[in-house]
C-alpha cells in the first residue's frame, strides 16, 4: 500500500513539475509577444488614423 502511495505521489510531483515548467515557460513568452502584439496593433492603428485623415 506504501509503496503504490509513493508511487502515485512520484507521478504526481512530476506532473506538478511540468504543470509547473510550462507555466514559466508561457510567462516569458507573453511577456515578450504582448508587447511586439501591441505595437504592431499601435501601428496599424497610427496608419489607419492617418489614412483616415489624408483621405486614400
Amino acid at each position: 500500500m506504501k509503496l503504490e502511495f509513493e508511487r502515485n505521489l512520484a507521478t504526481w510531483d512530476r506532473g506538478l513539475r511540468l504543470i509547473l515548467a510550462a507555466i514559466l515557460f508561457v510567462i516569458p513568452t507573453i511577456a515578450v509577444v504582448g508587447p511586439t502584439l501591441t505595437t504592431i496593433l499601435y501601428v496599424l492603428a497610427i496608419i489607419n488614423i492617418v489614412e483616415a485623415v489624408i483621405g486614400y
